[in-house]
């Protein structure tokens, strides 16, 4: 059986007798699991931020280049789905979007790089 999760310690508790003190471990359990859970939300806090704002941008980068203003009733992450749900794509699209991405990231992209759907 593989187990859900894995907690490190720095040490196991242990008996006088130099054996792990169980009992003493199963009453530590609920820190450890609280410890871990803190940095891991902590991880994701810090880990999220850069690619929400990454995504935002690519999301308006390709709002602009496909001139695409939607409804507005969409979420902002969901409106270039929206755009390719409502009018289609073309290989001119995902040139000209991948053109605004590379010139703005100063990144070399190609539509060969790119997954178009």
């Amino acid at each position: 059986a593989v187990p859900n999760a894995v907690y490190c310690t720095q040490s196991l508790p242990l008996t006088t007798n130099g054996k792990v003190d169980r009992r003493c471990l199963a009453t530590s359990l609920p820190e450890l699991v609280r410890n871990h859970d803190r940095q891991e939300r902590k991880r994701r806090k810090l880990n999220c931020k850069p690619k929400v704002a990454t995504r935002l941008l690519l999301l308006q980068q390709i709002t602009n280049t496909l001139e695409y203003t939607g409804s507005g009733s969409a979420a902002p992450e969901d409106r270039a789905d929206c755009y390719f749900a409502a009018t289609g794509h073309s290989s001119l699209d995902a040139v000209r979007v991948v053109s605004a991405i590379s010139a703005l990231s100063d990144t070399s992209l190609s539509t060969t790089t790119t997954q178009v759907c």
